[in-house]
C-alpha cells in the first residue's frame, strides 16, 4: 500500500516566524510549512532568500532590505532554529 501523504498542518497564525525590526514586527512563513521547491533556493540563493523575508509589503520590504549581512544571517538563522533546522539540512533530508 502506498504511503498517502498527510494533508498540512499549517495553520493561519501557527504557522508564521515572527521578527522585529526596529519598532515593526513582520512575519513569514516557518520553515517546516514552506514549500520544498522555495525552500531549496531559499537555501541555495541569497536574494531568493531576501525576497522571502521581504515579504508582500513595502514596509517590510524596505526593512529586510536595510539590514547588512551579519543582522540578515542572524534572522535567517533564528528561522532556521525556530523549526530545528540547521544550515545545510532541509526537510527533504529527514527521510
Amino acid at each position: 500500500m502506498a504511503f498517502q501523504v498527510p494533508a498540512s498542518k499549517a495553520s493561519k497564525g501557527q504557522d508564521q516566524f515572527e521578527f522585529t525590526i526596529g519598532m515593526a514586527t513582520f512575519s513569514v512563513t516557518k520553515t517546516k510549512y514552506v514549500p520544498v521547491p522555495t525552500l531549496i533556493d531559499i537555501e541555495d540563493d541569497l536574494r531568493a532568500a531576501v525576497a522571502f523575508f521581504a515579504g508582500s509589503t513595502a514596509l517590510q520590504g524596505k526593512a529586510v532590505r536595510g539590514l547588512d549581512r551579519e543582522q540578515f544571517a542572524d534572522l535567517l538563522e533564528a528561522w532556521r532554529e525556530d523549526s530545528e533546522l540547521t544550515e545545510g539540512e532541509s526537510q527533504a533530508s529527514d527521510g
